[in-house]
């Protein structure tokens, strides 16, 4: 174990490691950058159609702070942070419940609105996941069904990867050596994340 760790902890900053490392950050980063562009767009439409560039900028001002915070803030090392999609579409679904209230008065006023919204709704989440943190609630996460867990990590990694590398994932996450690292990992001592993600719940 020591031995393991010591040779990992010296391969770190290799030519290779870093090359590696730059080269991953980059395809995130363009990755994430479509998305949050993308994300962007859907909630500054319509009404806020003017306002798309302002969008933009809180989008990637969004995805840099929670970047920075995921790659510095977080005790597993592997974690890499961006705004997700899903979150896009209730956003964009109260942006046009606002404008829709708002149709017809100041465009600035409605703006500055959907920007506030946008705001409290971040501050908010980011308040609840430190209080979970805080209260060790992510045990919970060992209740959820091993067939809904693995099915929705499959489907979301196909979604984006294509159908190969969503078997690759899974096979990857059935593997006796997949399930040691991530038993080895800080965030998986509490709790023991691997029994709930990896295991059937029968063989638990």
């Amino acid at each position: 174990m020591g031995r393991q760790t010591t040779n990992r902890t010296s391969s770190a900053g290799t030519p290779l490691a870093i090359a590696s490392a730059v080269l991953a950050g980059l395809i995130v980063g363009l990755l994430a950058t479509v998305l949050m562009i993308s994300v962007a767009g859907m909630i500054f439409s319509g009404p806020l159609a003017g306002f798309l560039r302002e969008g933009i900028g809180l989008s990637l001002f969004g995805g840099v702070a929670l970047g920075i915070a995921g790659a510095f803030g977080t005790s597993f090392r592997g974690t890499i942070c961006h705004p997700q999609d899903v979150t896009g579409v209730i956003l964009a679904l109260s942006a046009a419940a606002i404008a829709g209230r708002l149709a017809g008065g100041d465009p600035g006023a409605l703006y500055a609105t959907v920007a506030v919204l946008i705001a409290l709704a971040s501050v908010v989440t980011g308040l609840a996941f430190i209080a979970a943190g805080a209260c060790r609630l992510g045990v919970l996460a060992r209740f959820i069904p091993y067939p809904v867990m693995g099915g929705f990590l499959a489907a979301a990694f196909g979604r984006r990867f294509g159908a190969r590398a969503a078997r690759s994932f899974a096979f990857i996450h059935r593997s006796r050596g997949a399930e040691k690292r991530l038993d080895q990992a800080p965030f998986a001592q509490p709790t023991r994340l691997s029994d709930t993600f990896l295991r059937p719940r029968d063989a638990a």
